[in-house]
């Protein structure tokens, strides 16, 4: 261009390489948003959503114990750990019979990785009984 300040070609050229420059960066600046949303929505969710109740449930055991136990899938995209379940057992009527919290094993869970829990309890009197699960708490790693 130093030399050849009005040729035509050379205009159209520099002019081209503006325009998909200015297209490079904005698309890059688009992407980087999308990636700081997606980082957004992941952090929320390995705060507030990051395990799944697959099965919970309460079982009468060949002494007259009643055991509790059920499994959790971490759905967050860290590993999470030190996840403690909390639950009620209620009787036939619904009403709260006791208040209990496990720790899940394993301690440390990756991201699509299964957890189990029980917990037996003798002290229950004879009788129907059913689980609820109340709240769980972890530790994003």
């Amino acid at each position: 261009m130093q030399y050849v300040s009005n040729d035509e070609k050379l205009i159209q050229l520099k002019d081209r390489i503006q325009q998909e420059k200015t297209a490079f960066e904005q698309a890059e600046q688009q992407r980087l948003e999308n990636a700081m949303q997606q980082a957004a929505q992941d952090e929320l969710r390995n705060q507030t959503q990051a395990l799944e109740v697959e099965d919970l449930s309460i079982t009468k055991d060949e002494f007259g114990d009643f055991k509790v136990e059920g499994s959790l899938k971490s759905v967050a995209t860290q590993i999470i750990s030190t996840v403690t379940v909390k639950y009620d057992i209620l009787d036939k009527d619904g009403k709260v019979v006791r208040s209990e919290s496990v720790k899940v094993f394993p301690n440390y869970m990756n991201p699509g990785d299964q957890g189990t829990f029980e917990k037996v309890h003798y002290e229950l009197e004879k009788g129907d009984y059913s689980v609820e699960m109340t709240e769980m708490e972890w530790l994003v790693e």
